[in-house]
């Protein structure tokens, strides 16, 4: 939950772009649907240059529709002029989500015993704002919605929008008691041991590691709003400074890999047969591979390895006698 509010927060407060679908129907003037797009898309011209300085540009169209880029909602002073500051259009559409008018009781052969709307509004209102919200849902507050409108607001790439993704469904194994997880909790548990220092170590670096990009997007909101902070590179900014020193080899979202990783991915890209050796000072940040396994990784850091195909050694800064696998 610490995670997805993270990246819900991080829209909320700094997602200045958005995108608006809109259908694309023929008029009684209109020749044909091509005809109805082409006058579509020169009133989205005019309107960028007029009235909807909203309006960034078109994003991506289709057949019938055309989905617009546009941008937040522009903040005036007292005499109506911009001022160059933005409010996120997501803030006011989280506002106004109720995620029980579009969900779960009105698909249940139970609803018609619950309390009904007023016989004259049920049909026309009721389904208008079930569509809003729904729509609203599928947009923004979906996993996936959340991602691609990050990326859109250009906070994730490919590469962090990959690790986000592969740090939820991780978390989501246990949230949602799969038999991956639960196994994995079994295994920890060898030799009837109720505590396991993999599983804690893990634990406490996620929530430090989520603490500190909590920390770095408040700041980053404050900044986004041009409200001074005191001593803020002296105490928040130390803070966040110290962790990535001390706890930094737990590898997540925005921070650099370990030595651990560069010696994987050393071994991975060598060819022994070929006599190709790469070693890990060789390695550039952006081809280091990603683990797919964050507790596997931690494993392994915590255990000396020695490959013998490549002669590449890493020493563990914290090695442990722990079984691993």
């Amino acid at each position: 939950m610490i995670f997805e509010f993270y990246l819900l927060f991080e829209l909320l407060s700094t997602g200045t772009k958005y995108t608006m679908r809109y259908q694309i129907r023929r008029s009684n003037g209109d020749a044909t649907l091509d005809e109805a797009k082409r006058l579509f898309i020169e009133s989205v011209n005019q309107a960028r240059q007029t009235s909807r300085g909203d309006i960034i540009g078109i994003h991506s169209q289709t057949k019938d529709t055309s989905t617009l880029l546009q941008k937040g909602i522009e903040v005036v002073d007292s005499d109506g002029i911009p001022t160059g500051d933005l409010v996120p259009w997501f803030q006011s559409a989280w506002e106004n989500y109720r995620p029980n008018h579009h969900i779960h009781l009105g698909k249940l052969s139970t609803a018609k015993f619950l309390t009904q709307d007023w016989r004259p509004f049920r049909n026309s209102r009721g389904r208008q704002d079930d569509a809003a919200q729904r729509n609203l849902y599928r947009r923004i507050f979906t996993f996936d919605g959340i991602i691609e409108n990050l990326r859109l607001n250009g906070r994730l790439n490919k590469k962090t929008a990959t690790r986000v993704v592969i740090h939820y469904n991780f978390l989501s194994d246990y949230t949602h008691s799969t038999h991956e997880a639960v196994a994995s909790l079994r295994q920890s548990s060898w030799n009837n041991q109720v505590y396991d220092h993999y599983h804690s170590e893990l634990c406490l670096l996620y929530l430090a590691h989520l603490l500190q990009m909590h920390l770095e997007l408040a700041l980053r909101y404050f900044r986004f709003r041009k409200i001074s902070i005191s001593n803020e590179r002296k105490k928040y900014r130390a803070v966040s400074h110290e962790l990535e020193a001390q706890f930094g080899y737990f590898w997540f979202i925005f921070n650099d890999p370990h030595e651990w990783d560069r010696f994987d991915t050393a071994n991975r890209k060598s060819d022994f047969q070929n006599g190709v050796v790469i070693r890990r000072h060789e390695v550039r940040d952006v081809s280091v591979r990603y683990s797919e396994s964050p507790l596997s990784r931690l494993k392994s850091l915590h255990s000396p390895a020695f490959e013998l195909t490549t002669g590449n050694r890493f020493d563990s800064p914290f090695p442990r006698s722990d079984p691993r696998f």
